[in-house]
């Protein structure tokens, strides 16, 4: 069983306006007990990270985006290397990776595999099999999803979402 301090928090990692408000809301709806924060940068996504403990983090795989960077097969992925190598402390090492793509094939499931990427989705299947895998991984941690198992844990209502980004 995995012991965090109140209140639970998911990090958004998405650059795209309309599909990071799409995933907010669903993270919002499924998790309505927990924090979430989107970011939308390289440099936001790292200092969250620095700053705060996750039990699970949403990561786009051709993101975090940097000025100057050059799209490739490999964009992004020095984000997850840092996360998985305790870059940002064992509490966010061990939070539960999912990363998603547009262009989701093989290959990028291969890689986030390498990376230690918990899953692997197309941003088409975000609702229908992103969010329930997340939900049964984190129950897996004994980490409560359900806000009425929440209340009854505890006294203190969950905090409002703030907005990182």
């Amino acid at each position: 069983m995995i012991f965090m301090t109140a209140p639970l928090k998911i990090l958004l990692v998405e650059d795209k306006e309309l599909q990071g408000k799409g995933f907010l809301s669903q993270l919002k709806e499924v998790f309505p007990n927990f924090i979430v924060d989107w970011v939308r940068d390289f440099d936001a996504s790292r200092q969250a990270l620095a700053q705060h403990t996750y039990v699970a983090i949403v990561c786009d795989q051709q993101f975090p985006y940097k000025p100057g960077w050059v799209e490739g097969p490999n964009m992004g992925t020095d984000l997850i290397r840092d996360i998985r190598g305790g870059k940002f402390g064992d509490e966010n090492k061990a939070a539960i990776v999912v990363h998603h793509s547009s262009t989701m094939d093989a290959r990028l499931r291969e890689l986030g595999e390498q990376l230690g990427v918990d899953m692997s989705s197309s941003k088409l299947d975000f609702e229908n099999k992103a969010l329930p895998f997340l939900k049964e991984k984190l129950a897996e941690r004994s980490i409560i999803v359900d806000p009425a198992q929440q209340a009854k844990m505890t006294a203190q209502p969950p905090e409002q979402n703030p907005q990182l980004g």
